[in-house]
C-alpha cells in the first residue's frame, strides 16, 4: 500500500510539473490529421482548408488566452483495400 501511494504521488508531481511547462509555452502546438490524398481526398481537402482557416481566424483574434496556435498538418492518405 505504501509503495502504491509513493508511486501515485510521484506521478501526480510529474503531471503538475509537465502542466506548468505546457502553460508557459509561447504557442499552443496541435496536429491536424487530414485526408488530402487517396479516395477521400476530394472531401478531405476542403475540410482541411476549413480547419486551417479557422485556426488563422482564432490567431487573428489574439489566439487562445493570448497564445497563438501552431498547427502541423499531416496527410492521412487513406487507402482502400479490396479482396
Amino acid at each position: 500500500m505504501k509503495k502504491t501511494m509513493k508511486i501515485a504521488s510521484m506521478v501526480a508531481v510529474l503531471a503538475m510539473v509537465l502542466t506548468g511547462v505546457a502553460f508557459s509555452a509561447e504557442t499552443i502546438k496541435v496536429g491536424h490529421l487530414a485526408d488530402l490524398t487517396g479516395p477521400t481526398g476530394d472531401v478531405g481537402k476542403p475540410y482541411a482548408a476549413g480547419v486551417q482557416a479557422y485556426k488563422n481566424y482564432i490567431n487573428s483574434k489574439g489566439g487562445i488566452n493570448g497564445k497563438q496556435i501552431e498547427m502541423q498538418m499531416f496527410d492521412y492518405a487513406t487507402t482502400r483495400t479490396r479482396r
